[in-house]
């Protein structure tokens, strides 16, 4: 998360960003990327390491983008399913604060939409194995209109452990997604 964002974002979209890098934790995402990450940065070694790291981060880049995705997955349900929540958040972080004035989240949301019926990655979603915006929004429509989606949307009462996680997101409903018990596919 970028500090700025603090600045340009609603509650709720920084609500969406901060489940979404949470999610990341919960789900077991951080332990097969963050020994690379600390490697990268270990200077001498990160020169002589540069080729066999980047092998492995391209290598990883298919499951990189589906954790991408379960982590978006849990952060929609965490602001309560609305889409147009996450499109603003998204839209402002892609196009900044000067540029974002310019941007219709209606027509976002429309592009995305027809972007869904299209599998093609375009070639910056190949190279840097993220996928853009507009794509990630796609993914989210398509899932929010899954069955039995609005109960994960659903607030739940928390074990006092999140309460954490409450004071960060304030008053914002946080879902207790839980992914072993059968309510979103399994995470990569």
């Amino acid at each position: 998360l970028h500090a700025h964002w603090v600045k340009i974002l609603t509650e709720e979209e920084l609500t969406f960003f901060l489940c979404h890098e949470i999610a990341h934790g919960q789900l077991g995402h951080r332990r097969l990327l963050n020994p690379i990450n600390v490697l990268e940065n270990v200077g001498a070694i990160s020169w002589i390491l540069t080729t066999p790291l980047e092998v492995m981060r391209y290598a990883l880049r298919p499951w990189s983008r589906l954790a991408d995705f379960s982590a978006d997955r849990v952060a929609l349900a965490c602001v309560g399913g609305r889409v147009e929540v996450v499109a603003s958040a998204l839209a402002k972080v892609t196009a900044g604060e000067e540029l974002f004035g310019e941007v219709s989240v209606a027509g976002f949301i429309r592009q995305a939409r027809r972007l869904s019926e299209s599998r093609v990655l375009t070639f910056h979603e190949i190279v840097t194995g993220r996928l853009g915006a507009a794509r990630r929004l796609s993914r989210l429509i398509n899932f929010s209109t899954a069955p039995n989606f609005d109960a994960l949307c659903e607030p739940k009462e928390k074990p006092e452990r999140y309460g954490l996680l409450k004071r960060l997101v304030g008053r914002s409903r946080v879902a207790d997604v839980d992914a072993s018990a059968g309510s979103l596919p399994p995470t990569p």
